[in-house]
């Protein structure tokens, strides 16, 4: 099976036809499908978004902690407008404010790729939810790549946390790396030689 499809796996939208899934010692074909994707959010490449305002969503708390907006309690318009994005917005070459009545237009079109994913991500905080990164960092530049994953190591460290990615780099700190070959996962360790070879020749590759 190819990476979305394993992803769409976890939410049971594809059933396994043999063997079992299981997140944190509990098979999930023993879970409700409604408690099961309550439970799990996926980020994708594209997020969706969906209209309103930030303040809608009820975000302006987890914006903040995903390093998404500089503070916490906008209570005046002055403060208001001293609140910027962390992410400058990469169509227009430019920071534009966020305040609690910003709107959110469709897909979030008003938003670049990696404000998108931020705001995805704050999302899964506000759920307390397990974390599912499909690609999710694949497009953006590493300025953002680093905030998302600075903001995984804090804010997810007691949160099971599955990256799907061809960028080595995105695993930071893995527990585990399943590497697909041949149609085939092959399970290695942190600390194998071969799991640090990979990461040599993406370092290198990058540098």
């Amino acid at each position: 099976c190819g990476k979305t499809t394993l992803a769409m796996s976890f939410f049971r939208f594809i059933e396994a036809n043999s063997g079992s899934i299981v997140i944190d010692d509990v098979d999930i074909s023993n879970i409700g499908l409604k408690d099961l994707r309550s439970n799990i959010t996926i980020i994708p490449q594209d997020p969706v978004l969906f209209d309103g305002t930030i303040s809608d969503l009820e975000l302006w708390n987890t914006l903040r902690r995903v390093h998404l907006i500089k503070s916490s309690n906008p209570t005046s318009e002055k403060e208001g407008l001293d609140i910027i994005l962390s992410i400058s917005d990469q169509k227009n070459h430019k920071q534009e404010p966020i305040m609690l009545d910003s709107p959110v237009k469709e897909n979030g079109s008003n938003f670049s790729q990696g404000q998108q994913q931020l705001i995805a991500m704050a999302r899964a905080l506000v759920r307390h939810s397990k974390l599912i990164m499909d690609e999710a960092t694949a497009s953006i530049d590493f300025k953002t790549d680093h905030l998302i994953q600075a903001t995984i190591r804090k804010e997810f460290k007691d949160n099971t946390v599955i990256t799907i990615a061809h960028r080595l780099l995105e695993f930071d700190s893995p527990y585990i790396l399943m590497q697909k070959l041949d149609g085939l996962f092959r399970e290695m360790c942190e600390r194998s030689g071969e799991f640090a070879e990979l990461m040599e020749i993406a370092k290198q590759k990058y540098e």
